[in-house]
């Protein structure tokens, strides 16, 4: 059997016929990694740029594309099959492989949208800097790497310099510690908003807020559809947990801190401590609450008793009722008196 030129082992049909690159091809390309064009060996010499031998058994090896028409195909072909990475390592990548400057790269990723949503029939828009209504050839701004495009990026950086420590004991009085960023309160008046959040294969808006009714807080999303102007999908929201707080993790991904009725004091005298400042008057109260209970659930002892045919499970329901009763009063107690020690 004849060898497949510059593809095949000589090892028959199938998989085994392919050689080891065509694999990790495809790997890179689902991680939205973009492979180096190629250039036949005389349109390398047009471009100065020698082509070298390929160690695949090809004819010819990738090259720096330089001339206009190859640049701006590159750059259509890379708005159109991107669709992994985000609008900000877009404009980087633009930037470091396409010599051009911030400015030129921002202009194209703008474009980005419409090359996902028409693939086919997509024509690129020529940078022109000079307003004079002629695309420039190579036109490169300088670029600034102190702007930020992307939220998420931003948040992450600012993680790093701002980032604060939440530390507290749980039940097994083991040391539970992590960190965040704090962003304030955010309700659906005041949401955070987030660019370049992925859609499918567009990038959109996404906003955040913290919802609180009389039931306890609720941590929502909601997304804007790209396909259609100025609409706003149906917003995502969390389960309830007694008291709620928008924060952002070492990814720069929003995200929040809550507690619950079930956590301990030390957890919530680490939330109160933490967070005391943006919490409504509400909140405070759930806090304490939590506080409360946890000191009252201290005194409670569990027993476990055998089975027997004499049970009386009325009287022991009676017997219950009256134990929570008396200790919803000491959890109120505890709580009233971590309410006026923190005043």
């Amino acid at each position: 059997m004849a060898k497949r030129i510059g593809l095949g082992k000589g090892k028959g049909k199938g998989y085994r016929n392919i050689v080891g690159k065509d694999p990790h091809v495809h790997s890179q390309s689902a991680k939205g990694i973009k492979q180096p064009q190629r250039l036949p060996p005389h349109l390398a010499i047009l471009l100065n740029t020698p082509a070298k031998k390929s160690r695949f058994g090809g004819e010819y090896e990738s090259v720096l594309v330089k001339d206009e028409v190859q640049r701006n195909k590159w750059i259509e072909a890379t708005l159109v099959n991107d669709e992994s990475s985000n609008d900000n390592e877009l404009i980087n990548y633009f930037i470091k492989e396409g010599n051009m400057g911030k400015e030129e790269a921002e202009f194209y990723v703008n474009q980005r949208n419409n090359a996902l949503k028409n693939s086919l029939n997509f024509k690129l828009k020529k940078y022109d800097s000079d307003g004079d209504g002629v695309p420039n050839k190579f036109d490169c701004r300088p670029n600034d790497p102190t702007k930020q495009d992307t939220d998420s990026i931003a948040l992450k950086k600012e993680f790093d310099e701002k980032k604060e420590t939440f530390e507290f004991k749980n039940y097994y009085k083991e040391d539970i510690k992590g960190h965040f960023l704090r962003l304030g309160k955010h309700d659906e008046s005041n949401p955070i908003v987030i660019n370049g959040y992925p859609y499918g294969r567009l990038r959109t808006q996404i906003r955040y807020w913290i919802e609180t009714t009389n039931r306890g807080d609720r941590f929502v999303s909601q997304t804007l559809n790209p396909k259609i102007e100025g609409h706003w999908n149906k917003p995502k929201k969390s389960t309830y947990d007694d008291v709620m707080v928008m924060v952002a993790n070492n990814k720069g991904h929003v995200t929040y801190k809550s507690l619950k009725m079930n956590d301990t004091q030390s957890k919530a005298k680490e939330f109160l401590d933490k967070f005391g400042d943006q919490l409504s008057k509400d909140q405070k109260i759930r806090v304490h609450r939590v506080i409360g209970w946890d000191k009252a659930m201290k005194n409670v002892k569990v027993q476990v008793s055998e089975a027997r045919s004499d049970f009386d499970y009325e009287k022991h329901k009676k017997e219950q009722d009256n134990n929570m009763q008396e200790i919803s009063k000491q959890a109120k107690y505890y709580a009233i008196q971590s309410h006026l020690d923190n005043k």
